[in-house]
């Protein structure tokens, strides 16, 4: 019965690292995703206010 109770644990942790892994992961991919939005919008942000100015 102990060996069953050992397996059980070791699983049990096993699984609780993969989650752990799999949502830094996603939260990472998350996060560079808002860096990038960010950027983009201020560049198109830019981009939109050299054209509506008129060339010297």
């Amino acid at each position: 019965m102990t060996t069953v109770f050992s397996v059980v644990t070791a699983v049990t942790a096993i699984t609780g690292i993969f989650v752990s892994w799999w949502q830094i992961r996603n939260s990472n991919k998350q996060s560079l995703f808002d860096k990038r939005l960010q950027i983009f919008l201020f560049a198109d942000s830019l981009a939109n206010l050299l054209r509506a100015t008129p060339a010297l």
